[in-house]
């Protein structure tokens, strides 16, 4: 089975590039030791620099993950448009940008399917979270329309995470008072989501042949 992740520079991607047995493949703009089959570096997510990098890899993929993702705090209340429209652009509109492209140019199998990193904050409204809660709501919803557009050509499904034990979600619970942190982990039993746990839903994906238009979640 041949895999490509998006964004595979990221500690989760790394981490489960290290555990599934597939032949898994990268694209990336970040440097980083690996365990991929081969990784492709662009400079940035361009249409003309996707293309040359599936070029290089010239594969038909059974499964393509996308990794890529931006937080930064943010109130609703104090709306910025410029601030809103980063956000969109790398956590929706790279993401579903990148997908088209790889299944235009034919590097995706029929039946091949497309997940995307969805979070826990899509189905919330914590104070501070407003604009990664809104892109990864817009991502579920992205899921939802792709599946029945491409029905019976190719699948797609997002797996919704809680907190995981990374630099990332430690770096967003800083934003939170200590009351905030309790209520929030409080959600998943008081710790941190197991990776063991996201890689059984990720070989899950990767195994079901049939699952389509779903959000799988890893948190209440």
């Amino acid at each position: 089975m041949k895999i490509l992740f998006f964004g595979a520079s990221s500690e989760i991607a790394l981490k489960l590039s290290n555990k599934l047995n597939y032949d898994i493949y990268g694209i990336t703009r970040g440097n980083s030791k690996h365990n991929y089959k081969k990784l492709v570096k662009i400079k940035k997510y361009s249409k003309r620099e996707i293309e040359n990098a599936l070029n290089k890899l010239n594969i038909e993929f059974d499964h393509i993950f996308f990794f890529n993702g931006a937080y930064e705090m943010s109130l609703l209340k104090s709306f910025n448009k410029k601030e809103f429209l980063n956000i969109v652009d790398i956590n929706f509109n790279l993401v579903i940008d990148s997908a088209i492209i790889t299944i235009n140019k034919r590097f995706l199998k029929k039946n091949g399917s497309v997940c995307f990193l969805s979070s826990a904050a899509s189905f919330s409204a914590e104070i501070g979270n407003a604009y990664y809660s809104l892109t990864k709501n817009l991502l579920n919803f992205g899921v939802k329309i792709l599946s029945k557009e491409f029905k019976g050509i190719f699948r797609f499904n997002s797996v919704s995470i809680g907190f995981l034990n990374t630099n990332f979600s430690r770096k967003i619970l800083t934003n939170y008072t200590t009351n905030q942190k309790k209520i929030i982990l409080g959600k998943q039993n008081g710790t941190f989501v197991s990776m063991s746990l996201l890689f059984k839903k990720i070989k899950y994906i990767c195994e079901n042949s049939k699952l389509n238009g779903k959000i799988i979640k890893i948190h209440k």
